[in-house]
């Protein structure tokens, strides 16, 4: 790569996001900053979308969804081997309010939910004693999160964003091959042996920054993770996430008409009133 400014840029996600096996991954924060009504917003990953729209100078509805598959997998050179994937995906959407000041300064609330499925494996130990754990599950959330942004000349962007998340799995299928009331191994997987659901609570502290045109950015953000819970689960606490933003306004024409009519008739008023003088 001719640009090795670029290659390091690229790089810092695979650094921050480890292709590790976990049974909760934060999604990214959803961070529209709209100014007023008649914008569309939508983010764009590699796995992952964001669409929303303001209804009113003040309300605005969104979705989302999000598709994660990835494994991990080391040998010794003892031949202790340990290896975990997860699978998942979700859908969800939501609502919230908004207030900008001068399309300069935003302020939003919104709250949302999400469900999906969660597929989650586990291997370790040798290949003649290997400890095998596999999990499915299903999975919803609800949250509420706070966004403070900031937008520069429409072409720069940056915010600042909490999530407080409700995480609940349930309808859990496990499949284990190890006897704990004999073997001395425990980990994180044997809490979910036996149990229907398992809830959690996770705070969220994010920031999105936005470079680009005035109706694309290109969008990097990061989101950390701090379990509220005492219930014990694999879960990722760094995250960093790259996308493409987009932000429509459609009822701009509608709106550039009514500013020139509007300018027209102060006109007109403005010079019948001087005749009358």
């Amino acid at each position: 790569m001719k640009n090795p400014y670029l290659l390091c840029a690229l790089s810092i996600p695979l650094f921050f996001c480890s292709c590790i096996g976990r049974q909760y991954v934060a999604s990214p924060h959803y961070v529209p900053l709209h100014k007023e009504k008649g914008e569309i917003s939508c983010s764009i990953g590699q796995r992952d979308f964001q669409l929303g729209y303001s209804l009113t100078n003040h309300l605005l509805i969104f979705t989302s969804g999000k598709y994660r598959e990835v494994a991990y997998d080391l040998e010794g050179l003892d031949m202790n081997r340990e290896a975990s994937q997860d699978r998942s995906y979700e859908l969800g959407g939501g609502a919230g309010y908004f207030k900008s000041f001068h399309k300069i300064l935003s302020f939003e609330t919104l709250c949302g939910t999400a469900f999906g499925k969660l597929s989650y494996q586990y291997e370790r130990g040798f290949v003649q004693d290997l400890h095998l754990f596999d999990m499915n599950t299903r999975k919803y959330n609800i949250y509420i999160q706070q966004n403070i942004g900031v937008t520069i000349k429409r072409y720069f962007e940056f915010a600042i964003s909490a999530k407080l998340i409700k995480y609940e799995l349930y309808n859990i299928n496990c499949r284990n091959n190890v006897d704990f009331t004999t073997d001395s191994y425990v980990d994180v997987n044997t809490y979910f042996i036996g149990k229907q659901k398992a809830s959690y609570t996770f705070f969220e502290p994010g920031f999105t920054f936005r470079v680009g045109f005035h109706n694309w950015k290109a969008q990097l953000q990061g989101v950390w993770v701090s379990k509220l819970s005492n219930n014990p689960i694999y879960y990722r606490d760094t995250n960093v996430f790259l996308s493409v933003n987009m932000n429509l306004d459609i009822l701009k024409k509608s709106k550039e008409d009514k500013k020139s009519k509007a300018n027209l008739l102060n006109k007109f008023q403005n010079s019948t009133f001087g005749i009358i003088q």
